[in-house]
């Protein structure tokens, strides 16, 4: 089940089968590797933004 669809990537509801635990996970496609708004390619883009998920590591809404 899709949850969100952006333009190279998209987050997905998953169910661990064995805890029946539910999380959301992103996938992003960087193959094309266009320029975004501020001038990043997409994997720079990416790249930062696993950098802030780091920093917000420790929050009940954000696993690693």
């Amino acid at each position: 089940m899709s949850l969100f669809r952006g333009v190279s990537s998209i987050v997905r509801r998953c169910i661990e089968k064995e805890t029946g635990y539910e999380y959301a996970a992103k996938i992003i496609d960087v193959s094309s590797d266009p320029d975004d708004s501020q001038g990043f390619t997409l994997l720079q883009a990416s790249h930062r933004e696993v950098a802030i998920l780091h920093l917000a590591a420790g929050h009940p809404y954000i696993s690693e």
